[in-house]
């Protein structure tokens, strides 16, 4: 009979075969006879994230609170990429609330970026700023890609103001705009006839190539 480590190997061998079906067949057989580790469960994650398969996934997070394995930071971001690639907001938003109410402490910015991405996409403004007001009762502060992400969300609606309104955050933090900050707000004044935002955005070219 294979042991419980040739298991182990053969889901880490399916992960790099990018073989998902048979990866999980294998790491189905691992959970008969043991509690896989943490590595086993990571490959596994990872596996779903390159699936898309936000149900799989989340599954899997729970499965590891189930049996006592550690969830970490990383469980959690590559879990919550594989809802947000998925295009699954709403899995997302539960595993959110999952690892809010049972590892709080172990949120960090790429937690926050990732759902904040997911939120982007499907322009749901209101909810990327909620969620960026969020963060300090988890100890996490914005950074470059969190004030990028807001302005996109925001222009994705084309609530232009409101990706402004980011912008003076992002400087407030400390923050200089990059060629993703221009690149963003360019694409909202295509569509705006604000003569004053056009000039303050190819000031803001021309201080982005001259940096």
């Amino acid at each position: 009979k294979a042991e419980p480590v040739t298991f182990s190997c053969l889901v880490n061998f399916a992960v790099e075969m990018n073989d998902g079906v048979r990866a999980k067949i294998f790491f189905d057989a691992l959970c008969k006879r043991q509690t896989p580790s943490i590595r086993a469960y990571m490959q596994m994650l990872r596996m779903q994230s390159k699936l898309k398969d936000a149900d799989e996934a989340f599954r899997l997070l729970k499965d590891m609170e189930a049996r006592g394995v550690g969830v970490d930071r990383l469980a959690i971001n590559t879990a919550l990429g594989a809802c947000v690639n998925g295009n699954d907001l709403d899995k997302a938003k539960q595993l959110m609330s999952f690892a809010k109410r049972y590892h709080g402490d172990r949120l960090d910015i790429i937690t926050f970026n990732t759902l904040l991405k997911g939120l982007a996409l499907e322009s749901r403004v209101e909810e990327a700023f909620e969620l960026l007001d969020d963060m300090p009762r988890y100890q996490v502060a914005p950074n470059e890609i969190t004030f990028n992400t807001l302005m996109d969300a925001a222009v994705r609606a084309n609530q232009y103001e409101r990706a402004w309104a980011a912008l003076d955050a992002m400087r407030a933090q400390g923050f200089l705009p990059d060629k993703y900050t221009w690149s963003t707000l360019a694409k909202g004044l295509k569509r705006s006839r604000d003569k004053e935002k056009k000039r303050a955005c190819h000031g803001l070219m021309q201080m982005i190539y001259e940096m």
